[in-house]
């Protein structure tokens, strides 16, 4: 390891290769994330999509915002008007949620700033495997 790659490992300066999914892989996750986005489980499939996908903590986060945002907006349209499953009751409990939700916002938009991208990678991929995990063990056992 040369002196350079040295700083840039403890400055934590070290971007991931970025390595295009074929097209395969890519139609394949975007089929699964369809099918589990009706059981809210889509997000450790479009976690890994992403995090393939991008190479800054700051595209990923994004990124998977704007998925998430065009994913929800579809879906209220769909639970309210044609599955009509949203209620006034529904909402008020959604609502309910909201000052956790601003708290979290506002801390992870700070956690991101300081988090360096080779934590954030861990992190990020040790709640996929968590998600997925739980997931399994939740549906099989």
């Amino acid at each position: 390891m040369t002196e350079s790659e040295i700083k840039k490992y403890k400055s934590n300066e070290i971007k991931q290769d970025i390595k295009p999914l074929n097209r395969f892989t890519t139609y394949f996750l975007s089929f699964m994330a369809g099918i589990t986005t009706v059981s809210n489980a889509a997000g450790a499939i479009t976690c890994i999509y992403f995090f393939k996908q991008t190479k800054e903590k700051g595209e990923f986060v994004g990124s998977t915002a704007l998925f998430f945002f065009s994913l929800n907006i579809t879906k209220v349209i769909i639970f309210a008007f044609f599955w009509k499953n949203i209620s006034l009751e529904t909402l008020y409990i959604s609502l309910t949620m909201l000052p956790g939700l601003a708290i979290g916002l506002l801390s992870s938009t700070y956690l991101i700033k300081i988090i360096p991208q080779k934590a954030f990678n861990i992190i990020v991929l040790l709640s996929v495997y968590y998600i997925a995990f739980m997931l399994f063990i939740k549906n099989v056992f």
